[in-house]
Order: C-alpha cells, then structure tokens, then sequence
C-alpha cells in the first residue's frame, strides 16, 4: 500500500512543511496501516495517489488525509 503526496513547487511551500506533513501522515497513516509507505514530495503538479489497496482502503485512507490537511495542530511554528 502506498500513498504519494504531491505538492506543486509553485506554491513554494517550506521543506520543513513537506517534513512535518510526511511525519503526520505517516503516524496517522501508519495507526491502521503499519506497512504503508508514505511520500509527500514537491512536483511541478499537485495531486494525492493511493494505491496497493481495494477501495474500501483507499476512503479510508483518503479520509485520514483530509483530517490531516485540514487539521493544523502539526505545522510547525
């Protein structure tokens, strides 16, 4: 099971921004799914892939994404 992040360089968001959402998403991720790899990386697009997984998986997973995006107790200051 993998879920890939993608965030577009033109929004020119901070590497310790990309580090802190890869850490919550994994704790988040990994409370369900301990063997799933998480990536959040910077691209020339925006977009969330998960896959490896039914689709039962991917809601679940694509909700736990959504809690953390919209959560903002991990940025860091």
């Amino acid at each position: 099971m993998r879920v890939d992040i993608l965030l577009s360089k033109d929004d020119k968001v901070p590497a310790k921004i990309v580090d802190a959402l890869q850490q919550e998403l994994e704790k988040h991720v990994h409370k369900r799914y301990e063997d799933a790899i998480v990536r959040v990386r910077i691209s020339s697009s925006k977009s969330v892939d998960v896959s490896g997984c039914d689709k039962d998986d991917k809601d679940k997973l694509l909700k736990i994404i959504e809690h953390v995006f919209y959560s903002d107790d991990w940025l860091p200051e």
